[in-house]
């Protein structure tokens, strides 16, 4: 029997998807933290529910091996994600003033 709860939670997380798929350059820092509070409240309803079912697929002997199984691939899967992510975008704030810059002065402008 699916529960309401996980249904609930993926409409959240579909209905905080849209939500962040309207933001601008412009948009005020709080609406982007409460777009991403929306999407929270979504993972939150449903992911506990994806551990049960998880740890109701195994023998009680096993449960925990299987609890770790889970948290562990889940982490493996988030420093996947993120590592490429995190390299192209890794540029400190004094390095994007340099590139500004030395742009500036090749179009004469000065900034």
């Amino acid at each position: 029997m699916i529960q309401i709860p996980t249904i609930l939670g993926s409409d959240i997380v579909f209905v905080s998807l849209f939500l962040l798929s309207t933001m601008t350059a412009g948009m005020p820092v709080w609406i982007i933290c409460a777009y991403l509070a929306v999407m929270g409240v979504g993972l939150g309803m449903s992911m506990q529910i994806l551990v049960l079912v998880v740890q109701n697929s195994f023998p009680i002997t096993e449960v925990g091996t299987a609890t770790a199984s889970n948290n562990y691939f889940r982490q493996i899967g988030v420093f996947v994600d993120e590592k490429p992510l995190a390299t192209t975008n890794d540029r400190t704030p004094e390095a994007s003033l340099q590139l500004n810059s030395r742009r500036c002065n090749r179009a004469g402008a000065h900034c």
